[in-house]
């Protein structure tokens, strides 16, 4: 798992990769999770190149910080949440 972006973000100016996924976040389309609850605490999520997974809170309009998951993570903490349990 990965954090990136948010509004109080810093990057190095050589790291290519941050650029670049910053600007795949941008351009993601992002999708409610159907368990957020109406009370405004909700989740979105995005699939990105690569079997990527990006989850954001949607309190912060697209703003705040993105956790960037593997396909083999994302899928391991689906599954325990399937389950009743979290993944260790």
């Amino acid at each position: 798992m990965e954090l990136v972006g948010g509004a109080d973000a810093t990057q190095d100016a050589g790291d290519g990769l941050a650029k670049q996924e910053m600007a795949e976040l941008t351009h993601a389309t992002w999708h409610k999770s159907t368990w957020s609850s109406f009370n405004g605490n909700c989740v979105e999520v995005a699939e990105l190149c690569g079997e990527r997974i990006a989850v954001r809170d949607t309190k912060n309009h697209g703003l705040g910080p993105v956790l960037l998951f593997d396909g083999a993570a994302w899928r391991s903490f689906i599954d325990g949440m399937k389950n009743g349990r979290l993944p260790v």
